[in-house]
């Protein structure tokens, strides 16, 4: 099938391009560290040291987590013979990033440096603001008219 086909071709209003996703993400990552800030320094004021350091460590651990699924997928994509060492070197070396990440926060949860509370809650952070992008967008274009034709 060409590439030109007008018949096959994806409905962008339909199904977002990937560029359109890409740019969500990267939009939602920045969103997120902003966010991720303002409530380390509200759990700062309302926990003390634990509750910060708790909302900065979950934060990272989302970012860590979801930005190497991210960057694997745009790789698997972009790969025409399938998966190259590197996507497989990448995904064998985030296993053992998120456990020692994971060890390090089971760690500094017993040791009393982060709310496990407060890790949960920096882990949702970018998973939230994500959902409520998605929510906005989809909220913008119900309410959007078509003009006078």
């Amino acid at each position: 099938m060409p590439a030109s086909d007008p018949d096959h071709e994806i409905d962008s209003a339909e199904t977002p391009r990937p560029a359109a996703t890409d740019d969500l993400l990267r939009r939602s990552y920045r969103t997120g560290a902003v966010v991720a800030l303002l409530a380390a320094l509200y759990g700062w004021a309302q926990a003390g040291s634990a509750g910060g350091w708790g909302v900065v460590f979950g934060y990272a651990l989302s970012f860590f987590s979801l930005w190497t699924v991210h960057w694997m997928v745009q790789r698997m994509i972009r790969a025409k013979d399938g998966l190259s060492a590197s996507v497989l070197l990448l995904f064998g070396g985030k296993q053992i990033v998120l456990l020692a990440l994971l060890a390090g926060a089971a760690a500094g949860v017993v040791r009393g440096w982060m709310s496990p509370f407060w890790l949960l809650a920096g882990f949702t952070l970018l998973h939230l603001v994500i959902v409520l992008k998605l929510a906005g967008r989809a909220l913008i274009a119900a309410t959007e008219r078509p003009g006078p034709k």
